[in-house]
C-alpha cells in the first residue's frame, strides 16, 4: 500500500478472476474512487512508487520485480521485469534514487538484491547478499544503510551495508530476545521500529548512529505487527492481527517506555498501513471495508477518528476473497 498524493495504491493476492492492483483518487478521503486496476499475475506483497511507476516485489517466477506505469491508472501497462534466481517470492522492497533493493524468501538462492532501475524498462542486477540467517521479509533503506526484517532467531532486524549497491554487505544485526520472526520495519527521522509476530513486538531503536542502530525498548503490542508507519518522529502507526485493535498507534516520544494512544476494531487483520501527515490509511481483509482511513480530530493527536462517516470513508473491493496485502 502506497499513497502518493492524492491516489493511493493497493495491491492484494493473487486471484485468478480479478485484478491485484488497485489505484484510487483519496482526494476527498471520505469518497475514494477507482482510478484503475491492473492484472499482475501474482500476489504483490509490496510495493513502491515514484516517478509514474509501480514497482511491485511479487510471487512470480519469472517477474519477482515487477515495474508498472501507473501515470495513467485507467491504462496501466507493464513496462518492465526483474527475474531473479530461483523461484521464491519477493517480499520486499525499497528504492533509493535509481537503485531498489529487494527482500526475498530463503530458497538456497540470495536473499537480498541491489537492481538498477534507472531505466525501468530495462531493470539489471547489481549486487546480491546471500543471508543464511532465513526469509528476508520487509526492507527499507536510508543513505548507505538497508534495514531488513527477517525470520533469524538471531538476527531479526539486518543491517547491510550498500554503499556500494554492487557488493552490499552485511554490516550489523539485533537479535531481539524470543524466536519470534520479524515481519515489518519502518523509519522515521531518527528511530526505527521493528515489528514482529509475538512477544513484545514492536521494538524501537535509535538511528542516530545509522550504522548501529541503538536498541530502546520492546512492547507487546499482541497480534503480529505486519506493518508500520511513522508519525513524523515521535509516534508510529502499527497494522496488526490482534482482534477488536488491529488498527494501533503507538506513542514513542519516551522511545524507553512507549505508549498506545490509539487502537480501532477495524473487524479484519490489518496487513499495510502508510500515514500522509494527516490520515491514516488500512489496507484489510474486511470483505467490504478493505480500505479503511483515519484522521485527526480538531487538536487531539491521540483521538483519532474514521474520516468521513462510518459508511462511506471505505473502500468495498466487491470481492468477498480479495485481502489487501499492501498500501502504497
Amino acid at each position: 500500500m502506497r499513497v502518493d498524493g492524492n491516489r493511493t495504491y493497493l495491491a492484494t493476492d493473487n486471484l485468478s478472476s480479478n485484478d491485484e492492483l488497485f489505484v484510487y483518487d483519496t482526494t476527498v478521503v471520505s469518497s475514494p474512487v477507482l482510478l484503475g486496476s491492473f492484472d499482475v499475475g501474482a500476489t504483490v506483497f509490496d510495493m513502491v512508487v515514484q516517478g509514474g511507476y509501480a514497482y511491485l516485489a511479487t510471487s512470480s517466477d519469472t517477474r519477482e520485480l515487477d515495474i508498472i506505469n501507473v501515470s495513467t491508472p485507467s491504462s496501466m501497462s507493464r513496462v518492465g521485469s526483474y527475474n531473479a534466481p530461483g523461484s521464491a517470492d519477493m517480499y520486499g522492497i525499497a528504492l533509493s534514487g535509481s537503485t531498489a533493493y529487494l527482500a526475498r524468501d530463503s530458497s538456497g538462492e540470495r536473499e537480498f538484491y541491489s537492481v538498477n532501475v534507472s531505466s525501468p524498462s530495462s531493470p539489471s542486477l547489481l549486487g546480491s547478499l546471500d543471508f543464511a540467517g532465513g526469509d528476508m521479509n520487509s526492507v527499507v533503506v536510508r543513505g548507505n544503510y538497508a534495514y531488513v526484517a527477517t525470520d533469524s532467531n538471531t538476527q531479526e532486524l539486518a543491517v547491510v551495508n550498500v554503499s556500494n549497491p554492487t557488493a552490499p554487505v552485511l554490516s550489523g544485526s539485533y537479535d531481539s530476545s524470543g524466536n519470534d520472526n520479524a515481519e515489518s520495519v519502518a523509519l522515521g527521522e531518527s528511530m526505527l521500529a521493528l515489528g514482529e509476530a509475538g512477544g513484545n513486538n514492536l521494538i524501537v531503536f535509535d538511528l542516530s548512529s545509522p550504522g548501529s542502530p541503538s536498541y530502546r525498548s520492546a512492547t507487546a503490542v499482541g497480534g503480529i505487527v505486519y506493518a508500520l508507519a511513522f508519525d513524523s518522529n515521535d509516534a508510529v502507526f502499527l497494522a496488526t492481527s490482534l482482534a477488536s485493535s488491529q488498527a494501533q498507534r503507538w506513542d514513542i516520544s519516551a522511545p524507553a517506555t512507549p505508549v498506545r494512544d490509539f487502537s480501532y476494531n477495524l473487524n479484519a487483520t490489518a496487513y499495510g498501513v502508510y500515514f500522509n501527515g494527516t490520515n491514516a490509511f488500512f489496507a484489510t481483509t474486511h470483505n467490504s471495508l478493505e480500505l479503511q482511513i483515519f484522521g485527526p480530530t480538531v487538536s487531539v493527536y491521540s483521538d483519532y477518528v474514521k474520516e468521513g462517516s462510518f459508511t462511506s470513508q471505505v473502500y468495498d473491493s466487491g470481492s468477498t476473497t480479495t485481502a489487501w496485502n499492501s498500501i502504497e
